[in-house]
């Protein structure tokens, strides 16, 4: 049996997890770690499947076991974290306490539908230091039948008695190519506009598969970056105005807010590449006039100064640091920029 191979690129991961299930010598627990949206949840799916096939090659996808996988409503497999709204969980979405033990009233009894018992635990840097500590219990003497799989994109935020009890598999940003080639064998799409995509994917395949599938996605960056090229182009009140807005939507949602900064990195990148002339390795290559307009008033120094700002509003936020006075001083910092040339 093998897992699916349904996972763009990340050959030598689930070469890992082929092995383990080929040899029958699965672990008790893998821990998938790597960027979001390369392929770990689906990963993680896939060994269910595989763990569980009613067919002799495994991950059919067709038999009713994969089919109740697929639609999330197997007995034996259940995702943990994977959704902040979670009656369990708090607002901060962590993976609280109470959400492992009851995993482990469940685990102590023997597969209901299936062979195995998968638990997939989303975001696993989410858990409590009392989940991990509970957990570290069910990975030291784990039930006949059970695999716990944890998904993390930095290992080094699980505590090292959890890691060591798990076989790591690491999943890496993959070959933007791949990517590109992978929507157009599966999506009706240009190679222009699938181009794009995997570019903007950064080596994320479930980000550009998301944004194939659900226009919202794309329309929901495309805001992002009209209102980042609004912000650079506007005046001491826009921005000001732009700042509020980002420091109380980060009491919300911190990570949105992250995510958004993480775009400003990338455009500001872009407008770097710009200048120097390496503009075939511009990631949104769609907003070339808009980078050449800014980086043709700017100097390279002042381009990193913009980059160097914001990879330290970055940090002051990691650190709890007031949100709008750090968002303030980032964007009255941003050099005056004319929305067109004589």
């Amino acid at each position: 049996k093998q897992i699916m191979k349904q996972i763009v690129g990340n050959d030598s991961a689930i070469a890992i997890i082929n092995s383990s299930i080929k040899s029958n010598s699965v672990p008790h627990a893998y821990l998938f770690e790597g960027p979001e949206h390369v392929g770990k949840l689906t990963a993680a799916k896939n060994l269910a499947m595989s763990l569980n096939c009613d067919s002799q090659d495994g991950a059919c996808s067709n038999c009713t076991q994969c089919e109740r996988i697929i639609n999330g409503t197997h007995a034996d497999v259940e995702l943990i974290g994977l959704d902040d709204k979670d009656s369990l969980s708090s607002r901060q979405g962590v993976i609280s306490i109470e959400q492992v033990r009851d995993i482990q009233k469940k685990i102590a009894l023997s597969p209901f539908e299936g062979k195995y018992r998968v638990i997939i635990f989303s975001k696993a840097e989410n858990l409590t230091l009392e989940a991990s500590n509970c957990l570290l219990k069910t990975l030291e003497d784990p039930p006949d039948s059970v695999v716990i799989v944890l998904l993390a994109a930095n290992m080094g935020n699980l505590l090292s008695t959890v890691v060591s009890r798990c076989l790591l598999v690491q999943f890496k940003p993959v070959n933007i190519n791949l990517i590109k080639d992978y929507l157009l064998d599966n999506f009706s799409i240009n190679e222009k506009q699938a181009f794009e995509i995997s570019r903007v994917s950064q080596g994320c395949p479930g980000w550009a598969i998301s944004a194939m599938e659900n226009t919202e996605v794309i329309e929901e960056f495309n805001n992002i970056i009209e209102k980042i090229d609004a912000v650079i182009k506007g005046d001491v009140e826009l921005r000001l105005e732009y700042a509020d807005d980002m420091a109380n939507a980060f009491k919300k949602e911190k990570k949105v807010v992250k995510d958004e900064l993480y775009l400003w990195l990338n455009y500001w990148r872009d407008i770097l590449l710009t200048k120097i002339g390496a503009v075939d390795l511009v990631i949104h290559n769609s907003r070339l006039d808009s980078f050449k307009l800014v980086s043709g008033q700017m100097t390279i120094d002042a381009i990193f100064r913009v980059i160097k700002m914001l990879v330290g509003t970055l940090n002051l936020l990691d650190r709890n640091v007031n949100a709008n006075l750090a968002i303030e001083q980032f964007v009255i910092s941003l050099p005056t920029v004319k929305s067109e040339t004589n």
